[in-house]
Formats: C-alpha cells, structure tokens, sequence
C-alpha cells in the first residue's frame, strides 16, 4: 500500500464515516496520480569489489554480477541500490537486514550467514589450480602435500573451501596480485585461484606467465544474490519472480568455451558411437519418422499427452515406450557406464520429438528449444553446445551437448541430446587418473 493510501486508511479509521465525504479528493488523487499509484520499489544492495563480478568503473558499481542483477530488475520494474563495503561488513549488514540483499555469496559462506533465501546464480566462478609440482596421474587418496605448498588469497571462497574439507593450506596472500607475486616469486608450489578473476585485464601480464605452468581444472562454483529475512517477509514471492527472469539475463560466465566445448565432446564421442551405430536405434528413428502422427501441427497434443501420462490421468503406449521401452534402458545403461558424466540421455526424431530418454523431460517436443533448433539451424553443424544451468535441488551443473543424427544423404533424421555434468567432464585425467569421477567425488572435490 502506498503512502498516500495508508494516510486516507488512517483518517478513516479515526473519523466518523459520515465526515467520509470529505475525503474524497484525496481517495481520487490516490487512485489516479501514477506517481503515488505504486510504492517505490528499489532494492538496497550490499557488495563488496571482486573484478570481474563486482567493480567499480567511472565511480559506478558495475560488473558481471551487476549487469545480470540489473537486467532482471528492469524486466521486474524494480530500481536498486548498490553501496559497497568491506566484505565482512557486507555480511554482517544481510544477517542484521541492514540492506535487502547481498552481491554476492558462494555456498561455502552460507554456514556463515543467516540468510532468507538465495537466488539462482547470476555469474559462475572456474576454479583451477595453477602449479610448479610435477603432478602424476593417482588412482588412490589425495595425500595431503599433493600439490606441494599450496596458497590461496586470505577470506576468499578458495580459502574457505579448503578448510571445511581439511586440506592444507600452506599461505596466504592479502589480495589476487599479492598471491600471483609470491607464486611467480616461488613461495608457494600452487595456487587455487578463479580463472575468471585472474583473466582480468589487471592481471592480464602475470597471467600470461602463468601460461608456462600446469593448470588444473577444479570445481565451477555458483555466485548468486542473498537476501535477508526482513526484506522476504515483505516480499515472499521475489525470489520465485527473480528467478523466473535470469534466464533472459544470461550471465557470460555460463557460456562453455571453445576449448571446454571440445573436451566435452570428445568424452562423449566413443559413447555416442555406439549408441548410434546400435541398429535399434536406426529402426526406431524409421519407423517414428514415417509415422504423421508426429507432425508439428501435433505437438500441442503431444505436450498435453505427456503432461497428462506424467500425472496418471492418461496413459499411451507411445508415450511410454520412450521412458520404459527397449530403447530408453539402452540409454540408461550407457548413462550408468559413465559413472557420473551424464546425468540424462534424450533420443529425438527429427521433428524433436522424444523416441527415448534416460527420465522425464520438462517436454515431450524439443523441437522448439536451442537443444535442438540450433542443429536445424545450419545444415552442416556438428554438435550444439547449451550454456551451463545450476539445477538448485541437486547443486549440480549441466550441460546439453546435441549432436545430429544424418543419413548416408546427409539429412537430418534425428539427434541424440546428452546432459553432461560439466565438472567431471572436464577434471583433467592427467591429474585425476581415468575413474575421476568416483575419485572426486569421494573426496569431496564436487
């Protein structure tokens, strides 16, 4: 309720309503004047700098954190507020609900607030490990001097991280460019750093030296927005409506690489081989290829159909042919052999219809989505690469990796689409050994 509304609410309430009249003119201003129509909504922001997500430019709070906060708050009509502090004191004005909201927090500091709620992430964080050691393949625990004299910069996520898992921590830095000079000097072995963070241009010369080093890929790790329990109980819905529009904010840093892109592919490749090359799948995309019940003029139907199997008030055997036929248990055998690589498997015609998948899908029709439109897209590409979505109910990353399926005349009959967990895709081997899943996932690694 705005302001001008609750000053008529209170002059009625402590007024005869016969004088009621006499209020009038305000009750019209109140209704009418777009400037008192709406209360104010603007968000207070703590921050604190950390380039490339929070920085300031031209005396403006600005950054890749910030540019994703304001595109989803102009799609919400909201204005905001950003004042920085020190990154204690920003963590100490959420818990208190000094301010709103919070730019931004990993998980590792979330024991250390106390917090309402959490957006989806706004930008991602590419942790690697930079070091001088020799490093071996290892099929057996990570020994506690595995990386040598470890350093990390002091109260950053890297730190933190570390600690709760009882690694070593053999020095620390005050900032990134102190850390960056005492491993260039040789005072540490390795350092685990944010290979965003460390690409900026501020660093862009000891980043260039840092080239001549090993480097290891650990971990992705969601940044997203804290908000305080003050400023939810006044506005329960704002996450769920914040949320609803980050995908049209897309941060940068979800975008997979070109160099990412081909590893990623390239673990797939003896896997989609196979399944390809199996012959039920050729007779399964002939016969649903012939088949006009599949047709875009029918994907309403289908959707609704599929919709309604999943909720047990219809069934259809086609429907059920893709999640319990033949097909679908030869996708989730070739899931389960990847040991935590995949974590779906999806068969389409070549309209973009379901044949066969590993789980249920949010859709029964793909045809309509960039999974598989970018592959029609242009005749000749070889495989269509999504960005990376944080799924929140099970604190994992995903990738969609579709790779066409064409017949000796190079037409396009269908295309296998595979959910990668991006982590374990792209854990180097070198370092890992060839079961780096199982490995790091026992070690608490992701």
């Amino acid at each position: 309720m705005n302001i001008c509304c609750r000053t008529l609410q209170r002059l009625v309430h402590h007024r005869s309503l016969r004088f009621a009249a006499l209020y009038l003119p305000l009750a019209f201003v109140c209704l009418f004047n777009p400037a008192t129509a709406t209360e104010k909504t603007t968000l207070e922001v703590a921050t604190f700098l950390a380039p490339p997500y929070q920085e300031i430019v031209d005396g403006e709070p600005r950054g890749r954190s910030v540019d994703t906060l304001e595109c989803a708050l102009k799609r919400l009509q909201w204005h905001y507020k950003i004042t920085t502090y020190p990154q204690k004191r920003a963590l100490r004005n959420l818990e208190t609900s000094r301010v709103d909201a919070l730019l931004t927090i990993t998980p590792e500091f979330y024991g250390q607030i106390n917090q309402a709620g959490t957006s989806d992430p706004v930008a991602l964080e590419k942790w690697f490990i930079y070091s001088s050691v020799n490093t071996p393949a290892v099929d057996q625990a990570l020994s506690a001097d595995h990386f040598g004299r470890l350093g990390v910069v002091l109260g950053s996520s890297q730190e933190a991280w570390l600690e709760q898992r009882g690694y070593p921590i053999r020095g620390r830095g005050v900032d990134l460019a102190m850390l960056l000079k005492m491993f260039l000097s040789q005072r540490f072995d390795s350092i685990l750093v944010d290979d965003f963070q460390l690409s900026s241009p501020e660093y862009a010369q000891k980043f260039h030296q840092l080239q001549a080093y090993r480097r290891y890929f650990v971990k992705y790790v969601p940044k997203v927005i804290a908000f305080s329990h003050r400023f939810l109980d006044r506005n329960p819905d704002f996450v769920q409506k914040f949320n609803g529009v980050l995908s049209e904010c897309q941060p940068g840093s979800t975008v997979v690489d070109s160099h990412e892109r081909a590893l990623m592919v390239d673990k797939l490749k003896s896997l989609h081989d196979r399944l390809q090359g199996t012959s039920l799948v050729a007779q399964t995309l002939a016969t649903r290829n012939n088949d006009v019940r599949f047709s875009t003029a029918t994907v309403d139907y289908w959707d609704s159909t599929y919709r309604e199997f999943l909720t047990g008030r219809k069934t259809s055997a086609d429907v059920a042919a893709v999640y319990e036929g033949e097909l679908a248990h030869i996708l989730k055998a070739a899931e389960a052999r990847a040991k935590g690589l995949l974590r779906e498997i999806i068969l389409v015609d070549k309209q973009g219809f379901n044949l066969a998948a590993t789980d249920a899908t949010s859709d029964f029709y793909q045809g309509d989505e960039d999974k598989f439109s970018r592959l029609t897209a242009q005749a000749e590409v070889a495989y269509a690469v999504s960005p990376i979505r944080f799924d929140a109910s099970t604190a994992q990353f995903l990738v969609h990796i579709s790779i066409p399926l064409r017949n000796s005349e190079q037409q396009l009959i269908g295309a296998i689409i595979y959910g990668v967990n991006p982590e374990v895709a792209l854990a180097n081997q070198n370092l890992w050994g060839v079961t780096e899943a199982a490995l790091l996932s026992a070690h608490g690694m992701f």
